[in-house]
């Protein structure tokens, strides 16, 4: 992706912006969208919180350098599966976990942190 759209979608929508802004991200639509409906919607995918989602832009934010947010999405997924246990989806403002109770998508943190893990330690000099 060019660098001028990357800055332009995780600067201005996910980083700086308001419209993906929960306690625990990323909802699967913008909060000022029509169609926004985390809890009541019978359609899961207005903006419940999904980690299949966070795996997919996780990977992209430690690609383009964005070692913080990586982190900060990781350690809310992690919050969540605390919090609810391994979900189908979650609840973005709660993290109530909904859908099917012991799904593997959730499972996909532990991948999460070995990227972290394996891009910490490209960033930071090895202690002998």
């Amino acid at each position: 992706m060019p660098n001028e759209i990357t800055k332009k979608v995780i600067g201005q929508h996910l980083i700086d912006g308001s419209e993906f802004d929960t306690p625990f991200p990323l909802p699967s639509l913008a909060k000022n969208a029509a169609a926004f409906n985390p809890t009541e919607s019978k359609y899961i995918w207005r903006g419940p919180t999904w980690i299949v989602h966070n795996w997919f832009l996780h990977q992209f934010l430690l690609e383009k350098g964005h070692q913080q947010e990586a982190t900060k999405l990781v350690e809310s997924i992690r919050t969540l599966i605390g919090k609810s246990g391994f979900r189908e989806y979650y609840n973005p403002f709660t993290g109530e976990g909904y859908g099917a109770k012991e799904f593997t998508w959730a499972g996909l943190v532990v991948d999460m942190m070995q990227m972290e893990k394996r891009a910490n330690s490209t960033i930071s000099p090895t202690h002998t």
